[in-house]
């Protein structure tokens, strides 16, 4: 099995599992350890998905017919993480390194929801006739809240204490490291022909090209920035990392 792990949201996971599962041989299931994405699993008080659950989400991934899943590293506890790396055969391992931009780009849609009732990202990401980017067009338009401080704090706390216990899971298998800053640039279509060679899958169509580029991305160009009142005055309190 194929694990696709993000340390954090936002990391760019998304955008990398839609191009090999549009223009490869192999399919990455997204998130079936999170409720918004499996609606046969539900969350428990702690805002994990209940230890039954667990459970039968890796019975299925025992039985499943995809080559791999796509996870994101908060959504069960270490130690049934742990057991996912070592039912994994290949890891991609994700990083954004930057916990200020996740922070903001989570409080892009957060903040969104709070005052809309819609969350962006899940309606316009159903495979089902959802929803399409044009129908929320305000959310390129929408002034934010100020977002409060302790967003980023819980994210770099978060991260500063499990990024090693990762790194040292990910040592035991054959992983393709990907640092968001340095891999979505100008060289990221090749960057994505590198890890197609990592995976040993055939590309089949140019649809990757488009999930890759700039103007997909799901936060445009420095937007939080215009719309999040205290984004700048965050970024300069807290630095560039």
């Amino acid at each position: 099995m194929i694990l696709l792990f993000g340390t954090t949201p936002r990391c760019g996971s998304t955008s990398i599992n839609k191009s090999l599962n549009k223009s490869t041989d192999i399919n990455i299931l997204v998130e079936p350890f999170n409720p918004d994405c499996n609606k046969n699993i539900k969350k428990g008080p702690d805002n994990l998905i209940v230890h039954e659950d667990i459970e039968s989400v890796f019975e299925m991934l025992a039985t499943m017919s995809n080559e791999g899943i796509k996870h994101l590293s908060h959504q069960i506890p270490m130690a049934d993480l742990k057991r996912l790396f070592d039912i994994a055969h290949k890891i991609v391992f994700i990083h954004r390194e930057d916990q200020l931009e996740v922070a903001l780009s989570e409080w892009m849609s957060i903040n969104y929801k709070q005052k809309t009732g819609h969350s962006f990202w899940n309606e316009w990401d159903k495979a089902e006739g959802g929803h399409t980017k044009k129908d929320f067009s305000d959310f390129h338009t929408l002034m934010r809240d100020p977002m409060p401080m302790g967003l980023v704090n819980h994210r770099h706390r978060l991260l500063n204490k499990n990024l090693k216990i990762y790194r040292r899971m990910a040592q035991r298998k054959q992983t393709y490291y990907i640092t968001y800053e340095k891999w979505y640039n100008e060289n990221v279509q090749k960057n994505f022909l590198g890890l197609c060679n990592f995976l040993e899958c055939r590309i089949k169509n140019d649809q990757w090209k488009q999930f890759l580029s700039p103007a997909d991305k799901f936060n445009l160009g420095n937007i939080k920035y215009e719309l999040i009142p205290n984004a700048t005055e965050l970024r300069n309190t807290i630095g560039n990392n």
